[in-house]
């Protein structure tokens, strides 16, 4: 019975230490694995610098001339036409050739409605020379049809068919076009077409005449870049719109072009990006303190307050120039919550 006894009281001893030990052992935390310790947080970092353009994406809508019947006072049978759908007529071309009279596409601001000769006066006569002028040819503005007015005018003439011609001009020599090239939509006299005064000759319009977009807000300030359709521009900060003749005629000739006017309603997009790049400071979000909109400072390792303007963001950093660009920053602090000191205003 006593012999019972001691090997129960035994038993309940070692359990009783067993379990101690595997309470010692659930109080101890394991230790963590080298390699997975948390790393400590830099308070200052180097500082690097990225290129930078300010590139922007904006939709773009297209300005086009409205579709205008063009016409002819002349009378005939017409026996020539370099007319062709699409491709451009300049102010002094020659347009068709009706009973082996040329006839020239002028532009003027002011139509030529009546025969204008030695002596004449008025505002087409003034138009003309504007026009004469433009083409090249010596003229006087005076609105004064005079010999330099008729000398511009025979040569503009025997240009076009290779006649001598002596006197003045005539509406019925002429094709009048409403800017000094226009693109044919529709050719409508043809070769052996009879005309009559006012019988229409060629339909022009649906010209690219603007490109236009909202600017983005916040640019950084300078020239920029636009470009479309792999074709660039030179813009103002400011500017929301292209009128440029020469490169919306490039912008037209492209095939990406003939598509969207095709897809009527869908825009397209164009980038918009300073011309000279920037190479601003890369920090991160947390080396900036007294951000005041686009306004903040950073402080250097050596304790300093640097202002900067923050222009831009790139792949968790944020992208700064020092107000002062001839202060030199290698290194920046990391601000710790509630340490970060004043920042002027500026």
């Amino acid at each position: 019975m006593r012999g019972k006894i001691s090997i129960t009281v035994t038993l309940t001893a070692m359990l009783a230490a067993a379990a101690g030990a595997l309470c010692v052992i659930y109080a101890v935390p394991a230790a963590v694995p080298i390699g997975l310790e948390q790393a400590s947080q830099p308070s200052i970092v180097k500082v690097s610098t990225e290129e930078f353009t300010d590139e922007r994406t904006v939709e773009v809508s297209f300005e086009t001339s409205p579709e205008q019947s063009l016409t002819a006072r002349a009378s005939g049978v017409v026996s020539a036409s370099s007319c062709k759908v699409g491709t451009q007529v300049h102010s002094g071309d020659s347009l068709l050739t009706v009973e082996s009279m040329a006839l020239i596409a002028l532009h003027t601001d002011t139509p030529i409605y009546r025969e204008i000769g030695d002596g004449t006066t008025g505002k087409d006569v003034l138009a003309l020379q504007h026009e004469l002028q433009r083409l090249g040819y010596h003229v006087e503005t005076t609105g004064i049809f005079g010999w330099r007015t008729r000398k511009a005018v025979n040569e503009m003439l025997a240009r076009a068919d290779g006649a001598k011609h002596q006197g003045g001009l005539t509406p019925d020599q002429i094709i009048w076009i409403p800017e000094t090239t226009v693109i044919p939509s529709k050719c409508t006299a043809t070769v052996n077409t009879m005309l009559s005064d006012g019988t229409e000759v060629i339909s022009v319009g649906g010209q690219l005449t603007a490109l236009t977009y909202t600017t983005p807000t916040h640019l950084i300030e300078g020239t920029r870049s636009f470009t479309m359709f792999a074709k660039t521009y030179e813009i103002g900060p400011a500017e929301d719109h292209i009128s440029d003749r020469r490169f919306l005629e490039s912008i037209s000739a492209t095939p990406e072009y003939v598509t969207y006017q095709e897809q009527e309603g869908k825009k397209p997009t164009a980038t918009i990006a300073l011309k000279d790049t920037m190479n601003p400071m890369k920090v991160p979000p947390s080396a900036i303190f007294g951000q005041r909109d686009t306004t903040a400072c950073i402080q250097r390792d050596d304790n300093i307050v640097i202002p900067v303007t923050i222009i831009g963001s790139a792949l968790g950093a944020t992208l700064v120039t020092p107000d002062d660009d001839t202060v030199r920053i290698t290194k920046v602090r990391i601000m710790q919550s509630g340490s970060a000191p004043a920042c002027p205003e500026h």
